[in-house]
This record gives C-alpha cells, sequence and structure tokens, in this order.
C-alpha cells in the first residue's frame, strides 16, 4: 500500500479506538478510492473490532459503490457476522436502507434464513415497486422456506415480468410444500406453458416418486430446483447436455446470475467459459465486478481471457470505473484475445484512465501501433477512435492501413466515419490511394458465431489470408443464405445459444445437397480437444463425423494453423477479376437542332428557362434545372410565382430546384401549396415534404397531420423527416401521439416511419408512449435493415432508457444475415435513400446508399455492386457522367443500371417527353427507366431480371 493508504488505515483504527463514530464515518467515505487489498484491510479491522461502534457502521459499508469481487465477498461476510445474531437490527436495516443497501440486507436475512424475516419481507412484496428489491425478497423467501408466504409468492407468476415469474416459480421449489406444488400445478392448468414452469414440475413429481417408495411424506424429500439442475449439467461431459442447459439458463435470464456469477470462481475450464457466455448473454451489469476481477488475474487460458472480455463488452451500462488493465489487453499475445479485449475496452471506455494509454502507443509507432489501430478499425472502436482522430500519429497509421488491400466493407465504412467527423482530406487522400490497387476475386466463407468480437476477428483474419468472410451472429438464417449464394466454406462455432454448431452443421448437410460445400467446426471446449481420450471424446467425434463436418479447428490458433486448414480444404487458388476488354461508349448530352432552338444554354431569362421545364424533350428539361439552380438564389422568388402551375412535371423539378437553393423562410409558400391545390399526385406530396426538410423549416401541425396519414409510405417518411428537422415537441406531440394511441394500421405505419428515418427526437419524445413501444418492438421483429434496429436502439440508450434497450434487444432478437447481392443506390434525397434501403433490404439485397454520383462512382472503384440505381437530377448534376464513367468500363449486362425518376408515371400515358427519355436511357446504356412511384412488386421483378 501506499503512504495515502496507511494513513487511511490508521486514521480508521484510531476512531475505533476512540469510539468516534461520526469521523469514522467520514473516514470510510475515501474508502471506495482505496486499492482493493486497502478496502479489504479496512474491512477486516471493522470485523474484527468487537465494539459497538462497528454495528453503527454497517449501513454505510452496506451503501458503499465498491465492485471488486473479493471486497464484495469480504462485506457479506462482514456484515451476516455482525447481523447473525441481532436479527431486530438487520429488520431494521432492512426498513431504513436506500435501495441499494436494502437488497444487500435482505439477501443476508436470506443465508441466515432468518425465521423472523418472513413478515417484514412478505409486506415487501405487498408495497414495494422496484423489480430488484422484489427478486430479492422472492429469492430470500424461498431460501427461508416458510409456507405461510406460499401464496404471496405465487401472485408472482401471474406478473408480465419475466423475472418476477421465475424467481417465483425457483423460490416455490426451494420451498417445497404440496401447497406450493399446488400453486405451480394450477399456473400450469392456466395454459401458462413456460418451460422453466413444466421442469418444476417434473420435479416435484420426481420427488413423490421417490417418496412413495421410501414410505416417507413428499416434504421429506429434497427437491432440486431446475436452476440448480441446469448448473449442475453446466459441467457435464456430455455436449448435448450442457446445450440444453446453456438453452434452460438463458431463458432464466437474471434469475440465474448471481449462480452463474458463482461458477467463475470453479477450476473447471468449461464451466468457466460457459458461465461467462451466459453472462454475456443476459447482459446483467450486476455480473460486471465478477467478470473484470477474473480479468484481473490474467487466467492462462486464453479462452477463458477471450470470453471474458467478450462478455464484459455485452453489460448493459458501461461502468465508470471500465476496465484499468490497458496494458494487460494490449500487451495479450493472442490476437482474438487482444482484439476482444479493444472490443470491450470501447464498451466501457474511459476517457481520462484509458485515453493516455493508448495515444502513447500509437505514438511509439512500430509494427504494435499499425497492429492497435488496424484492430482499432476492424473491431469499429468508434468511442476510442474519436480522440485520437485529432492526434498524427493515427491519422498517419490509419491512412498507412487503409491504402492497404483489406476489407472493402471496412474501408468504406471507415472513410465514412472520418468524413462525418470533418476529416475530409485524409478522406479523399485514401481514396485517391485505393483507386491504385487491383481488386481480387476472394472466396467466400460463411462465420456463424454468437460472439460479435469473434466474428470480427474471422472477418479480419480470413480477409489477411485471402478470403472474404461473411459473418452470421445467429444462426437461424443461415440455410436460407446458403440457398440464395453458396459459399465455399461454413465456419460454425461449437456452442451457441439455441443451437449449437453440430446441429447447424447436420440441418446443413440435411437441407443443402452440394457435397462440395465444407464445413468446419471452431471449438474452445475442452472436451472436443483429441488430448482428452476419453469416451466423452470418442461420442463427440463419430458426432462430428455424422454432422458432415470437414475439420475441427481448436482455440487458440494461429495463421499457420488457420490458413493449412483453410488450404487444404480449398485447394484452387484465387483468381482475379478480368476487366473488360472493350469499354462501352460515352454518352454525350448534345441537343439536336431542332431541340436547340428551344432554349439558350447560357440566358438568363428565367421565364424561358421556366417554360423549357414544360419541354416535350428529356435533355432541354435536364438543361433548364441545371442552368436554374446555377443562377442561384435570384430564382427562387420568381419560381415561387410558379407553384400554382398545372402541370405536375414542372412543378416537381421548381420544388426541388427550391429545395436545392431556398431557405427557411418560404416553408410558408409551400405550405400554402399543399393546402389549396388538391394533390392527388403522390410525386408531387413527397416532393412537398422533401423540399420542407431541405428547408429546414417548421411545418405547421396541421400541415404534418396531413403528412403522417398519407396512404404512401415514402410520403409518410417524408413527412416524419420534415417534422424531425425541425422538431418541437409542444407542436406536434398531440397530433402524433393521439393517432399512435388510435392503434392499427395508421399507428404502426406511423411507428415504422419514425423508426426508418431514424428520427431522434421523435423517438426519445415517445418513450415515455406504451403505444409506440408496442409498435416499435412489432415492427422491430421483422426483417428490416440491421442497423436500422442497432441506431433505434442506440438512441434508446442515449436517453438513459436501459432497461428498455435491454428488453428490445431480447424481444426483437433475429437473425441479421449479410446478404450477396449489392445495389448502389444514388440519390440527392436522403428520405428516398432511407426508403430504398428499407425497400431493397426487405427484397433481400444488401444496399449501400450515396448521396453524390462522386462518392457513388468512388465506391464502384473499390468493389462493383451487382446493380446500380441512381436519380437523374442531383444538385451535383453529374448523373451522366456518373453514367458514363461507368460504360466506359462496364458493359449493360456487366454492371445493369436502372434510372430513377419522377418524371416518369406509370398513370401518364405515352408522350413524345417519355418515348424521348427512353430513347436517351438506351443511347446512355441504362437498361431501363423505374419510375420512383413503382410498386414493391414491380421493382423486385425488375430487379429480379438483370440480378442473378
Amino acid at each position: 500500500m501506499n503512504t495515502i493508504e496507511n494513513e487511511f488505515i490508521e486514521e480508521l483504527l484510531f476512531c475505533l479506538r476512540e469510539f468516534d463514530i461520526i469521523k469514522a464515518q467520514a473516514v470510510l467515505q475515501f474508502l471506495p478510492e482505496m486499492s482493493p487489498s486497502a478496502q479489504c484491510q479496512a474491512l477486516d479491522i471493522i470485523q474484527n473490532d468487537s465494539g459497538h461502534q462497528a454495528y453503527m457502521l454497517v449501513d454505510q459499508i452496506a451503501s458503499l459503490d465498491v465492485y471488486d469481487t473479493e471486497f464484495v465477498s469480504k462485506r457479506k461476510e462482514l456484515l451476516i457476522d455482525k447481523l447473525r445474531d441481532d436479527p431486530e437490527r438487520l429488520i431494521r436495516h432492512i426498513h431504513i436502507a436506500n435501495n441499494n443497501s436494502k437488497i444487500i440486507f435482505i439477501q443476508i436475512a436470506g443465508e441466515l434464513q432468518l425465521q423472523e424475516a418472513v413478515e417484514p419481507l412478505s409486506q415487501l412484496l405487498l408495497k414495494e415497486t422496484d423489480n430488484d428489491i422484489l427478486l430479492s425478497t422472492i429469492h430470500a423467501l424461498g431460501k427461508i422456506g416458510d409456507e405461510k408466504v406460499v401464496n404471496s409468492i405465487a401472485d408472482f407468476m401471474y406478473y408480465n415480468d419475466h423475472r418476477l415469474k421465475q424467481s417465483a416459480i425457483l423460490a416455490l421449489c426451494e420451498i417445497g410444500t404440496n401447497d406450493a406444488y399446488q400453486r405451480l400445478y394450477e399456473a400450469r392448468q392456466h395454459g401458462d406453458d413456460d418451460p422453466l414452469l413444466i421442469e418444476a414440475l417434473e420435479s416435484f413429481s420426481d420427488a413423490h416418486q421417490v417418496a412413495e417408495s421410501l414410505s416417507v411424506e413428499p416434504q421429506e424429500i429434497s427437491i432440486q430446483s431446475p436452476l440448480k439442475q441446469q448448473l449442475d449439467m453446466l459441467t457435464s461431459m456430455d455436449v448435448e447436455q450442457r446445450q440444453s442447459a446453456m438453452d434452460q439458463l438463458s431463458m432464466m435470464e437474471y434469475t440465474a446470475v448471481p449462480f452463474l456469477i458463482d461458477l467463475l470462481t470453479t477450476n473447471q475450464t468449461d464451466a468457466v467459459i460457459n458461465s461467462l457466455t451466459l453472462l454475456g448473454y443476459i447482459g446483467d451489469g450486476s455480473a460486471y465486478a465478477a467478470i473484470a476481477s477474473l480479468i484481473s488475474q490474467n487466467h492462462e487460458n486464453p479462452n477463458i481471457r477471450f470470453t471474458a472480455y467478450d462478455a464484459l463488452a455485452k453489460l448493459s451500462p458501461s461502468h465508470p470505473l471500465a476496465l484499468t488493465h490497458v496494458e494487460q489487453i494490449l500487451n495479450e499475445p493472442i490476437e482474438y484475445v487482444r482484439m476482444a479485449g479493444i472490443y470491450a475496452l470501447d464498451h466501457h471506455f474511459d476517457m481520462n484512465t484509458m485515453f493516455p494509454k493508448l495515444k502513447s502507443k500509437i505514438d511509439y509507432g512500430g509494427r504494435k501501433a499499425m497492429q492497435l489501430v488496424a484492430h482499432l478499425i476492424h473491431v469499429q472502436a468508434y468511442r476510442i477512435i474519436m480522440p485520437l482522430l485529432n492526434t498524427d500519429s493515427f491519422i498517419h497509421h490509419v491512412t498507412e492501413y487503409l491504402i492497404q488491400d483489406i476489407d472493402i466493407y471496412i474501408r468504406h465504412q471507415f472513410i465514412q466515419f472520418l468524413e462525418q467527423n470533418n476529416k475530409r482530406y485524409f478522406a479523399n487522400k485514401i481514396q485517391n490511394e485505393i483507386k491504385k490497387l487491383t481488386p481480387h476475386h476472394r472466396k467466400t466463407i460463411y462465420v456463424v458465431d454468437d460472439s460479435s468480437s469473434m466474428l470480427k476477428f474471422y472477418a479480419y483474419k480470413l480477409f489477411q489470408l485471402g478470403y472474404q468472410a461473411i459473418t452470421f451472429e445467429y444462426p437461424t438464417q443461415v440455410i436460407e443464405a446458403i440457398r440464395d449464394n453458396l459459399p465455399e466454406m461454413i465456419m460454425i462455432d461449437l456452442f451457441m445459444p439455441v443451437l449449437n454448431g453440430i446441429q447447424l452443421a447436420r440441418d446443413i448437410r440435411q437441407h443443402i445437397a452440394e457435397p462440395n460445400l465444407k464445413i468446419v467446426l471452431l471449438a474452445n471446449q475442452t472436451d472436443i480437444s483429441p488430448e482428452l481420450k476419453t469416451e466423452t471424446y470418442t461420442k463427440l467425434k463419430e458426432a462430428v463425423r455424422h454432422a458432415g463436418i470437414n475439420a475441427v479447428l481448436h482455440l487458440p490458433v494461429d495463421d499457420r494453423q488457420i490458413n493449412l486448414c483453410l488450404s487444404t480444404l480449398l485447394a484452387d487458388e484465387n483468381k482475379t477479376v478480368p476487366v473488360p476488354s472493350e469499354p462501352a461508349p460515352t454518352l454525350q448530352l448534345e441537343t439536336s437542332a431542332k431541340k436547340s432552338t428551344t432554349i439558350d444554354n447560357h440566358s438568363s431569362d428565367f421565364q424561358a428557362l421556366t417554360h423549357a421545364l414544360e419541354s416535350e424533350y428529356f435533355e432541354i428539361r435536364y438543361q433548364a434545372v441545371k442552368e436554374l439552380i446555377d443562377i442561384g438564389k435570384p430564382v427562387i422568388s420568381f419560381l415561387l410565382n410558379q407553384l400554382q402551375t398545372t402541370m405536375d412535371d414542372v412543378l416537381l423539378n421548381i420544388l426541388k430546384i427550391i429545395g436545392f437553393l431556398g431557405d427557411d423562410t418560404i416553408v410558408p409558400s409551400i405550405e400554402s401549396l399543399f393546402t389549396e391545390k388538391k394533390l392527388s399526385d403522390l410525386r408531387i406530396r413527397f416532393a412537398v415534404f422533401d423540399t420542407l426538410f431541405r428547408l429546414g423549416g417548421a411545418p405547421s401541425s396541421s400541415m404534418i397531420v396531413n403528412g403522417i396519414d398519407d396512404s404512401n409510405e415514402r410520403v409518410r417518411m417524408a413527412a416524419v423527416s420534415a417534422i424531425e428537422r425541425s422538431f418541437s415537441a409542444t407542436a406536434y406531440f398531440n397530433g402524433l401521439k393521439s393517432r399512435l394511441d388510435s392503434g392499427g394500421f395508421v399507428a404502426k405505419s406511423i411507428t415504422s416511419a419514425i423508426i426508418d428515418m431514424e428520427a431522434e427526437n421523435c423517438i426519445q419524445t415517445f418513450l415515455s408512449s406504451d403505444s409506440f413501444i408496442h409498435n416499435a418492438i412489432e415492427y422491430l421483429r421483422q426483417r428490416i435493415y440491421p442497423y436500422t434496429r442497432i441506431r433505434f436502439i442506440g438512441i434508446i440508450k442515449q436517453a438513459g432508457k436501459n432497461y428498455l434497450a435491454q428488453r428490445i434487444e431480447r424481444e426483437t432478437m433475429c437473425a441479421i444475415a449479410k446478404r450477396h447481392h449489392v445495389i448502389f443506390v444514388v440519390d440527392d434525397s436522403s428520405i428516398m435513400l432511407k426508403y430504398y434501403r428499407k425497400i431493397l433490404y426487405s427484397l433481400g439485397y444488401d444496399v449501400m446508399l450515396f448521396e453524390s454520383s462522386k462518392e457513388a462512382l468512388e465506391a464502384v472503384n473499390e468493389s462493383k455492386p451487382d446493380l446500380l440505381m441512381t436519380n437523374l437530377i442531383q444538385k451535383d448534376m453529374n448523373s451522366i457522367q456518373l453514367i458514363n464513367e461507368l460504360r466506359k468500363r462496364y458493359r449493360p449486362n456487366e454492371l445493369p443500371i436502372l434510372l430513377l425518376t419522377d418524371q416518369f408515371s406509370y398513370n401518364t400515358s405515352k408522350n413524345t417527353y417519355i418515348t424521348d427519355l427512353m430513347s436517351w436511357s438506351r443511347d446512355a446504356g441504362i437498361n431501363t427507366v423505374l419510375s420512383k412511384s413503382v410498386t414493391i412488386n414491380s421493382l423486385k421483378e425488375t430487379l429480379q431480371k438483370y440480378i442473378r
């Protein structure tokens, strides 16, 4: 201990000797700032003190915010020692303590099986509203085992809260009387098919059978609770039994947490790994101290170290104390463990304690600095990266790394991150360098693992070894993904919730008749290790063979072992992508003599330009829009006077130009258009809200009501965007909430629009609305764009609603499979981009969005998509250049291009303008023209025609 800690201990000893309780309480305030050894020594001093003053410190000791495992254990021992013979004092503390301390005293009453506590604990069940206190109370009453509380506990089996329900079932099992059995049986008769309830009844039935054979009363037979049974099975040498135990314990959730924490101290490697996996899956922050303590021991088994970091990253909320083991992580010799540690650091990032060490490592330079930068990028540790963006050494290493041949998706995501954080110079520099890289075809490997940390490692490592990894965190959609696009290999983790690796491999072989598909099993459990020449290993080896698994990789593995396994199973060499031998001709946008008479390209005559918007020729309209945008602000007032035009196509272009050039002072004029003109054309209704969004002004509440009630989805999405851009809770709350509360299609459609548009202000405002949350959960259970779900949950966490976020994560958990056909979409409207993202993802495609043609062209240089959809008229006016550049390199059958326009409606008769547009499109090498109002079925049929 250091000097300060020695003085702290001496001061505490002095206070106890002098019976100075007030000063002792003042000294104890500093205990959380001491080292773990000093904290435990202080507890020993208080426990060994036989005077009355130690009892006066009990409540303060219970309320101390210290998370070290040894301290928590010693504190519990001290409190039990001081309160064992003084039940009245313990009961008094249960009544007067604050919530955190109250839970500790309730737990001690249960540990001591204190009969005197039955009555006050029963009263808590009636009046307490805090769920954590209720959980502790039910658990304690179960330990005490008094049959008088059976009815009070049984009532909680009918609560909506899953944790309370399961705690009640387990408590009734521990009480074990006939009355407890009767209440469990009644719940089952009411149609409750909870697996834990069914298992509890089976346990009672077994006890009665044993009692009959021994001619004794049933209550004399010990009833082993389902929780105890599953914990015992967790250490079983049988893989199937262990998988079943993990599934059951994961469903018990928070009820199982204290028991899983206890298992972390066992010397059975598999039990520790499985306990850590389950603690991470459950995500209860109360496990933080125990996991952090295990990490501090730097366990010799790398798989335990990895699983500890992986579990810590999943815990919520982040802890202000965070990880203090930065050096330990950075010096970790096993790469996948190190990446998991960095991922955990990012989740619990603390600027003051971690940043200096990370910056020092990167400033030092060399191979280790570059390696650290690579890991930060690949695990997407953006909390850590954000402050590092201001350091020259980090930017230098990032630039050097990203211009290498790395995963294009990782590079693209990071470049977007740079641009969003005003590092455009470096983003452009990287973009320029990567154009020099030669793309290579990579064999595809699917990786299935329930650990996101491990998936990031595999994606990183397999790319280094020359393969493209597509990762799945949930196994349930892998078979569907294989049917869509057959990979060369699948790598599957052995232990995953619900479905283990052997079961998944067996299902794949049953449903996919492809003998050349290779399957590799990934195992970090000792019972599948060939070093164990046991009956269990022999049985497991046979199960692996029958499942059609080609090879088993035992973690930890090095690059040589992975490469040897993969190269043995996949013998063919990688091949480069063939380059088109004859580039397509460049399209020149030129007007014919007939057309050029309509408009002078350099005219500043607003009237002539506006008249050109009515032209029956596509190219003249296009150039007129360009001219008016180039003129800028002076044209706005003139265009506002033209809003009453009866020509819908002209109005669409005027609204687009105003949206590009105007400001929020124009909003009333746009609103008047909506109220005065019957807008039967959904294209114009959308354009009105899209223009309001671009202008950033606040639409009226009546205007918004019209928008959110619209029958067309993209109009509703545009209305939500307009609200979000100029959000005012007082102006919009009542109108929106009344529609959310009305239920049905209206409420569901508004909720989905708010989520799809990532409308943060709207979401945070309606988090207190039960109807919004209900509809949100229903929507998120569907097949929606995965990052939309992630963003929604992130907004909830930012609002401090961590419990709600965890609930939504659990209730909307689904397989997020990476799609195998990629579509690039280019549109200057962020609203339309999000609309396309939603629709295309629902049709089974991966989507990348671009607000400018320049960004899209740079992305195509990195990786050619399967199809590109582009809007015609954009602010930067580069759509024509984009099409020209693409057709220089790719023929229409090599890269299909779909042109999107609102100037083309299926309700429009075949006039000269449409004929001219279609002719121009054919000359340009565009495969087809689509209206933005195209139906989903028509869009699906078109895409299937060009993407095979």
